[in-house]
């Protein structure tokens, strides 16, 4: 293993654990768009359960990825939002949308043609 691999490999592993999570990314790109409510991160994904969505907030918030204020208010009020170092992922999820856009649809287009 070479000096590069050694000083990579593990940075390059440790941030795949994190955003390899189930939903992460989906999660951090609907967040881009500002801050949300439960209800509202729950909507903008369908196909994830409110169980779920739960359960990825609070590891998210153990991560690192996002931040969750309660406002002492009734009903309580509690807002999403993400981190500096979730922020810091905008171009990577940008770069990652533009590359879906342009190979997906070729996928797409193979499987019709």
């Amino acid at each position: 293993m070479s000096d590069i691999e050694r000083v990579i490999c593990p940075k390059i592993a440790k941030a795949m654990k994190i955003l390899s999570k189930r939903w992460t990314i989906l999660i951090i790109s609907q967040l881009m768009k500002g801050k949300m409510r439960f209800h509202e991160l729950e909507r903008s994904i369908p196909e994830l359960s409110g169980k779920v969505l739960s359960v990825r907030l609070k590891e998210m918030e153990l991560d690192g990825l996002i931040s969750r204020i309660s406002y002492r208010e009734i009903p309580p009020r509690v807002e999403y939002s993400l981190t500096q170092m979730a922020q810091d992922l905008t171009p990577v999820i940008d770069t990652l949308t533009v590359w879906a856009d342009l190979y997906m649809n070729e996928e797409d287009n193979q499987k019709s043609g």
